[in-house]
């Protein structure tokens, strides 16, 4: 059996898309599921800093050196047993690595992990779209405000377009802001079945302090709201692949 594929993508910036992929990947982890993180967002990638890594290598070198067989030795291992695939150390280092490239190297960790769960850099580009065709699951991640959604919507509806629908699951982070949008319409406004639709609750102090501590904050604080509610989406996600095991047998 080979790894299942998660995707955080978002349709703008700022979403917290590293947050949630980290933190879920802890969960997933602490659950029993071999995970592997990819950063995907090789320009301002930021899971090594969000895990405390200070890695040596990343996937430029396995693209400088064509050694995608053993991309597994370019992870770095973090004490909860995530390994990570850093993103270029530089943002210039960027251009080496493409779609392709992402590609090839996911490909060739399914064999080492039960998940993959790759964040990308905001927006539909022609890498993001490359690997949503590989994805098994797509986590598109907004936030409350009007922009975002706006935006968040025209993204589900391409994707709808390009015959993902059924992969799309929506995170609505920083959810208790006040905004114009009652929670209760989102699902009607962003076009998702109610089902596929999850709400982070907005922490900012917590959440920037475990940032800079490099802490995760399911481990700094497990019984926080936001805690929790990463563990019904990682809840989901096992429910989901039971059930696709279960259908493939």
């Amino acid at each position: 059996m080979t790894a299942e594929i998660i995707l955080v993508a978002s349709a703008v910036g700022g979403a917290g898309k590293t947050v949630i992929a980290t933190n879920l990947a802890l969960t997933m982890q602490d659950r029993g599921k071999r995970t592997i993180l990819v950063d995907g967002d090789l320009q301002f990638g930021d899971m090594a800093l969000a895990l405390d890594l200070t890695p040596g290598i990343s996937i430029k070198e396995a693209v400088e050196r064509n050694d995608f067989t053993n991309i597994h030795a370019f992870c770095t291992m973090h004490a909860s047993g995530v390994r990570l695939l850093p993103a270029p150390m530089r943002p210039e280092y960027a251009d080496l690595v493409d779609a392709e490239d992402l590609s090839l190297a996911i490909g060739n960790l399914k064999s080492q992990a039960d998940l993959i769960i790759v964040e990308t850099h905001h927006g539909l580009t022609e890498q993001n779209m490359v690997l949503m065709d590989l994805a098994d699951s797509i986590m598109v991640v907004t936030t409350p405000g009007i922009a975002a959604l706006k935006n968040t919507r025209l993204m589900v509806e391409t994707l709808d377009a390009l015959d993902h629908e059924e992969k799309v699951r929506l995170i609505v982070n920083k959810n208790t802001i006040p905004t114009l949008m009652e929670t209760k319409k989102l699902h009607e406004h962003l076009k998702v079945a109610q089902d596929k639709l999850f709400y982070l609750p907005y922490a900012l102090k917590e959440i920037s302090y475990s940032l800079d501590r490099g802490v995760p904050f399911v481990t700094s604080s497990p019984k926080h709201r936001f805690s929790k509610k990463i563990r019904k989406i990682a809840n989901h996600i096992i429910e989901t692949i039971d059930k696709k095991q279960v259908i493939e047998v």
